[in-house]
């Protein structure tokens, strides 16, 4: 005996009976790509908690070398105090040595003149020449002395050319990780927002597929109808648009054909899928629904999805629009 299917529930009935069907229904509705669906948003979110901890672990380099920076800016400030010093100790020994070497003058002098008194000057010379000899230790002392101040300054300004190159490096790095954080936060944001609309889009099949269900305890016989079908159905019926009026409704998220559950009468839902729903979502309908009351028809805007902002809500309950949430009404302006 043929099959055959005059409505919805002849084809439900069908694909209850026949259930290995059902794989080849879906894809001949949605597409192959429908069913890879779900491994393809886990991958998205394993790449994202990568991407998480990636930042987690560039985050935690930058401070280290923020620390190092600050240590060797420090470093740095001592070892400049301590080259003034030194330098000032320089300019002390090399007076003392100057005066060192005018009373060595002087005391020569002396020696001349003491030269008339062999006696006098037989002690004096032996004084004179163990100054002398103490004279010249020192002296030979304080060339020495300078010498190692010298060779010490040399290797502070080695020290120090090293210390900036360092730090010439380290704030290249610094740069260079700042530009990669950068780089992952946009990759992030990106990511968050193609995951967002993946929800979405989700959400909208959810809705497309399963509306008969979801808005059957509300309305009478509820079919979810072809956007571009009807509006070419209206138009040829001797309904004129604007191009801006048919852009508007062609993007409608889904319409909803079904009767009034008191008055049995055809009516419309003109339905605005969102996974958080915003004033903005509730007043689109409202107008889309407007533009198709215009033409005669009996239209309800309503709205649909898992989450509704506080402003929202209030604009739907003030403007008799139908809310449903997770299947649930929670404004049902279809209730007159």
């Amino acid at each position: 005996m043929a099959t055959e299917i005059r409505t919805i529930e002849d084809l439900i009935r069908i694909i209850q009976e026949h259930p290995e069907w059902r794989r080849e229904l879906l894809i001949a509705l949605l597409g192959e790509e429908f069913l890879h669906m779900p491994d393809r948003l886990l991958r998205v979110e394993e790449v994202l908690a990568q991407l998480v901890a990636s930042h987690a672990r560039l985050t935690e380099r930058v401070e280290r070398l923020i620390e190092s920076h600050e240590h060797l800016a420090g470093s740095h400030q001592r070892l400049t105090e301590s080259h003034e010093q030194l330098t000032a100790r320089v300019e002390q020994l090399t007076e003392s040595h100057q005066r060192l070497a005018e009373s060595h003058e002087r005391l020569a002098e002396s020696h001349k003149r003491l030269a008339e008194s062999h006696q006098q000057l037989t002690e004096s010379h032996q004084r004179l020449a163990e100054s002398h000899e103490r004279l010249a230790e020192s002296h030979q002392q304080l060339i020495e002395n300078h010498q190692r101040l010298a060779e010490s300054h040399e290797r502070l300004a080695e020290s120090h050319q090293r210390l900036t190159e360092s730090h010439e490096r380290l704030i290249e790095e610094v740069r260079e990780l700042r530009a990669i954080v950068e780089q992952l936060v946009f990759r992030m944001g990106r990511a968050e927002s193609d995951i967002a609309h993946l929800r979405g889009e989700v959400l909208e099949i959810r809705y497309q597929q399963r509306a008969p269900a979801l808005f059957g305890y509300y309305v009478r016989r509820p079919r979810v109808i072809n956007v571009g079908h009807f509006l070419d159905d209206l138009r040829e019926e001797g309904h004129e648009f604007t191009q801006d009026e048919w852009i508007q409704l062609a993007a409608i998220d889904l319409i909803v054909s079904a009767r009034h559950p008191q008055t049995r009468e055809p009516l419309y839902l003109v339905v605005e899928v969102s996974r958080v729903i915003y004033p903005d979502d509730v007043q689109r309908a409202i107008e889309r629904a407007e533009m198709l009351r215009q033409r005669g028809l009996s239209t309800y805007p309503a709205v649909a999805g898992e989450g509704i902002d506080p402003e929202a809500r209030e604009l739907a309950e003030r403007t008799n629009t139908f809310v449903l949430l997770n299947g649930v009404a929670i404004a049902n302006g279809i209730r007159i």
